[in-house]
């Protein structure tokens, strides 16, 4: 699938993730009509913290299997950074997991005010591509 077509943003900090995911998804139907041949239902996110990424892309709720020609993809430093020191630590793991899915949380949290632009959208959000963490 190289022929995606991927709009890239990046912020410094985890707070300006909210505000670059609402203009995200305030561009996403003109993104996904210009771009998306194939049929679609839901908008995706999937959150890649060992990236610092959160990706936004078209799917189907109904197959497991990836459909999107174009999404989003944020990456945030300060996200990057807190995993990778974090990793790069003597943190006991138990420590380290608290830290991440504060992280995702805090994320989640953020997908969901900012998906208010777009109230009748069926959202599903992952973890590393395959731990769905949530489905409206």
């Amino acid at each position: 699938m190289s022929d995606i077509l991927i709009d890239r943003k990046k912020c410094s900090v985890i707070a300006e993730i909210e505000g670059l995911i609402s203009e995200a998804l305030l561009g996403f139907e003109s993104l996904v009509s210009q771009h998306q041949t194939n049929s679609w239902d839901t908008i995706r996110f999937e959150l890649w913290n060992d990236t610092g990424r959160v990706l936004i892309f078209p799917s189907l709720g109904s197959t497991p299997y990836r459909i999107d020609q174009c999404g989003i993809e944020i990456t945030c430093d300060e996200v990057l950074n807190t995993i990778f020191e974090a990793t790069n630590s003597d943190m006991p793991e138990s420590e380290y997991e608290l830290l991440e899915s504060g992280i995702s949380a805090k994320i989640v949290e953020y997908i969901f005010s900012a998906s208010a632009v777009v109230p009748s959208a069926q959202i599903a959000v992952f973890e590393y591509g395959d731990k769905q963490i949530f489905k409206s």
